[in-house]
């Protein structure tokens, strides 16, 4: 059997896959915080966002992670704010590369290159260089530096998004933004807008942003919730520029 790399993909030790200690639901939320993880193997998806990739509830995510830490396979840093309240929580996934290590996540590894083909067995398959230290090609792998962690984390606070009744409609849009934040590029009606433009946008985000974009949103149903609130909140980022643009270049007409 030969396995074809064209697509990032997530890598995941074998005896997390195969433990007969595991629950199904234990494996794929420890799988979703591996394909979130960074290089330092930490990650802080939202439970909304552990969720909706899990195809579970936001409950049983949380009693899940709780089984997770308790076992050893994963430790949570709580993350707080500067009154000292509960904002949000790290992950750290447990390593040990000991040969007989219980949580081994690692993984023999490969110099084949993208489209290539590279013999696979039962033991894990090596990644490409292409993908190697970065388990998913995606934004969220992004490690941001302690000056972008702190203007991410003061746009978060200036988005009120307090003003949402529901913890997961809270947690939803906080993932969003912080996907944003990553992002190099996002795209928006088939235009990718560069990450320089996405940040310097989330400044000016705001409680009347969030509030417009969510009544537009619960109105829609989308079947990619993630993906559609981007490209939504985006555009109502913009045209509330564009309308204090205009009022500003009224006032100067005056």
């Amino acid at each position: 059997m030969k396995v074809i790399y064209t697509t990032p993909f997530t890598m995941v030790a074998n005896k997390i896959i195969q433990s007969f200690e595991l629950t199904i639901y234990q494996k794929m939320v420890y799988i979703v915080l591996c394909s979130h993880a960074n290089l330092r193997k930490g990650c802080f998806p939202s439970y909304a966002t552990i969720a909706n990739e899990c195809g579970c509830s936001r409950r049983k995510v949380i009693d899940t992670i709780g089984e997770l830490e308790k076992t050893g396979y994963i430790i949570i840093h709580h993350r707080k704010d500067k009154s000292g309240k509960h904002k949000s929580n790290d992950y750290e996934l447990v390593v040990d590369n000991s040969a007989d290590g219980a949580h081994s996540t690692s993984h023999s590894e490969s110099a084949a290159l993208p489209n290539s083909e590279s013999p696979a067995s039962n033991s894990e398959c090596g990644a490409p260089e292409l993908y190697k230290d970065n388990n998913i090609k995606s934004f969220n792998n992004i490690h941001l530096s302690i000056s972008e962690q702190d203007e991410l984390d003061g746009i978060i606070k200036n988005a009120q998004l307090d003003v949402l009744d529901n913890q997961t409609d809270r947690d939803l849009f906080e993932e969003v933004i912080r996907r944003m934040y990553r992002a190099e590029t996002i795209t928006v009606h088939g235009y990718a807008q560069p990450q320089i433009a996405v940040r310097k946008r989330l400044e000016n985000l705001n409680a009347d942003i969030i509030c417009s974009a969510f009544d537009k949103y619960k109105s829609e149903f989308p079947r990619r919730p993630i993906n559609y609130l981007t490209a939504l909140l985006y555009n109502e980022m913009c045209e509330y520029d564009s309308f204090n643009l205009q009022c500003d270049r009224a006032l100067e007409a005056m």
